[in-house]
């Protein structure tokens, strides 16, 4: 049922309006009527056969997920994982342990179905997945219970004397599991179907054993996630020195604000803001403007006036202040109505007046009549329309009227101080303009060069050998060096310490769900085999642990890294990394490492007048080999 009969199955599934769960299709190549055809056929053919079979399986369990995709509430069970886990090594139901073998209580005496022990196993994957995506409480599913009723069961077939009473446990001759389905495998067991030895635990001990799992890796992720903040507050550090630098470097470029300054400026980096827009123009401009205003302010009567104005004993300090005597009154007169509970919402429900709109059969027409009263009371007045309401308004429009005057003498006393400010404003600014204007231009030209290609810059300085451009030249290694300072760690934080992150939560993710899973098998005596237990993560987490370590000194190593000078811009920007480390890069800065792997011979080269540098460096890459003092992590 593919195509158009399965969406259409799907979509009436999903009209129900139900929460549906669906099993997808289980590869049969576990069965032992499989593993006996292919016993009968050429090894080379068999493997094929069998990878064929898989192949289809797949393809329509992947066909299942696409469709079901695109309803809401129609979810897919995977049956066939848990199949391939079941299979993957024996269950213990009581005392039995069973397989997909022959006779060994999971598939039916045909060699093709399953029997009704294992659908109770498949049904707990349908109980699994309505309580994870509903909510529910399903209980699990009782396989021992199961078990005692299945005609296909051991117990059921030693009764019919299909199998020998005195067998136990795992059937030597009958019930071999079937872990792996190469075809020599298959072969084997269909052939000589003897039982593979395997280590098992408990599976109340491989809870155990996933729980301290988990809590290393926990520990691990906290130290990762401590390590990525870290690493990316010292990108910022870097960032914010780049950015510096990028200033000083064009103050280099443009050390005074003068005609010739500006076009060697633009001669030397390409930039052509300046003869755009001319600087030494806006800043003549501004002069006058402040030349002119200057006098104009010291002419406004406010300000000759001002103290008088102002002052302490000032025209409007003494208004404002008498304003602010005549309003008091009225503002204590009017707290002492609006700070009773409920005066104010009986003022804007408009109670006692023509505009009170309530009516005597909704409950807010008594509430506001009894809260009135209570006012009433308070105040000693007798009503609250003929006698409290004039009192209010009377006392309100006082406060209103002078709450007006003082805002009025305010703004009088504001205009006068911002006058004065603004007077010593420009007084302060115009002797400052050049200083000024010169420093938007370093600014400016600095945000230019932030996105510059040093290299470009430097070949421009290159036709002159004098020491007049020094400072340039060493500014420019100085914002190259730190911009892809800035860069590594960057990756480094993202790329390389996030990928570990990533895979630190997937294993965490992981470990949940066996520590869950486990618990839930240790009350029904089920064991799980040694090889499921993850075995190499103690090997791992200590190959973290040391590569923690050595993140930390490589980015301590770089941001030791001071002589930015020496490094020659003809360089590949890549080779900036050997220069701060003088190794290799690891993985942990995945499009560096591709360069170097591209480049295995590259090496930087330094200013001649600091070759001894140079020398170091190559020292210290031969020294280790270019190694990689990260290690490699799967």
């Amino acid at each position: 049922m593919v195509g158009p009969p399965l969406q259409a199955t799907l979509q009436a599934l999903a009209d129900t309006g139900a929460e549906v769960f669906v099993g997808n299709t289980p590869a049969p190549t576990w069965l032992p009527i499989e593993a006996q055809r292919a016993a009968g056929m050429d090894p080379g053919d068999a493997a094929d056969a069998m990878a064929e079979i898989d192949a289809r399986t797949a393809a329509l369990n992947a066909l299942l997920d696409q469709e079901a995709a695109g309803f809401g509430n129609v979810h897919v069970v995977d049956v066939d994982a848990q199949v391939r886990e079941i299979g993957s090594f024996r269950i213990d139901a009581g005392d039995e342990h069973l397989t997909y073998g022959a006779l060994g209580g999971l598939v039916s005496l045909d060699g093709a179905h399953f029997t009704d022990t294992d659908y109770g196993l498949l049904a707990q994957g349908f109980v699994d997945a309505m309580n994870a995506q509903l909510g529910t409480a399903i209980p699990d599913i009782d396989v021992a219970a199961v078990m005692a009723q299945d005609p296909s069961a051991p117990p059921a077939l030693r009764d019919a004397g299909a199998i020998p009473r005195t067998a136990s446990g795992p059937l030597a001759a009958e019930r071999a599991p079937l872990g792996r389905r190469d075809t020599q495998a298959l072969q084997s067991r269909a052939l000589h179907p003897a039982s593979v030895p395997m280590s098992l635990v408990p599976a109340y001990k491989a809870a155990e054993i996933y729980r301290q799992r988990l809590q290393e890796a926990q520990d691990l992720l906290q130290s990762y996630q401590a390590l990525q903040k870290d690493v990316d507050a010292r990108r910022q550090e870097v960032a914010k020195a780049a950015e510096d630098a990028c200033k000083a470097l064009a103050v280099a470029y443009l050390p005074e604000l003068t005609p010739a300054a500006l076009v060697g400026a633009e001669k030397l980096t390409g930039y052509r803001g300046f003869s755009r827009r001319d600087p030494l123009k806006a800043m003549e401009r501004e002069k006058k403007v402040i030349q002119a205003n200057i006098p104009a302010i010291e002419q406004d009567e406010r300000y000759t006036r001002r103290q008088y104005l102002v002052g302490p004993e000032g025209e409007y300090t003494r208004k404002l202040a008498e304003a602010r005597d005549m309003l008091a009154p009225w503002e204590t007169d009017c707290q002492r109505f609006e700070q009773i509970d409920g005066f104010l919402e009986l003022i804007d429900a408009g109670y006692d007046t023509p505009s009170f709109m309530e009516e005597w059969w909704q409950p807010a027409y008594w509430k506001h009549w009894a809260r009135g009263d209570a006012i009433c009371e308070e105040l000693k007045m007798d009503d609250f329309g003929d006698d409290v309401l004039p009192a209010y308004r009377k006392a309100r429009q006082g406060r209103d009227e002078w709450r007006e005057q003082v805002k009025a003498a305010e703004a009088k006393v504001a205009q006068v101080h911002d006058l004065v400010e603004q007077h010593d404003k420009l007084v302060a600014r115009l002797p400052k303009l050049p200083e000024i204007y010169l420093d938007q231009c370093t600014t400016v030209l600095g945000t230019f060069l932030g996105k510059a290609d040093p290299a470009l810059l430097q070949q421009w300085l290159d036709a002159d050998t004098t020491d007049e451009h020094r400072p340039i030249r060493v500014g420019l290694r100085r914002v190259a060096g730190l911009t892809s300072k800035a860069d590594f760690l960057a990756e480094m934080t993202s790329k390389g310490i996030g990928k570990l992150i990533d895979g630190l939560e997937a294993r965490i993710a992981k470990y949940h769900h066996k520590v869950a899973k486990y618990q839930r098998w240790a009350g029904k005596g089920r064991s799980v085999p040694e090889e499921a237990l993850d075995q190499d993560f103690p090997k791992k987490a200590d190959k973290l642990r040391k590569n923690h370590a050595a993140i930390r000194k490589t980015v301590d190593r770089m941001m030791a890294f001071e002589d930015y000078d020496r490094f020659d811009l003809h360089n590949d920007p890549s080779l900036w990394w050997v220069e701060f480390t003088g190794r290799k890069p690891s993985h942990l800065v995945p499009s560096l490492r591709a360069w170097y792997d591209r480049h295995p011979g590259a090496a930087p080269t330094h200013d001649p007048s600091v070759a001894s540098h140079g020398a170091t460096v190559a020292q210290a890459m031969a020294a280790t080999g270019i190694s990689d003092d990260l290690g490699y992590l799967s």
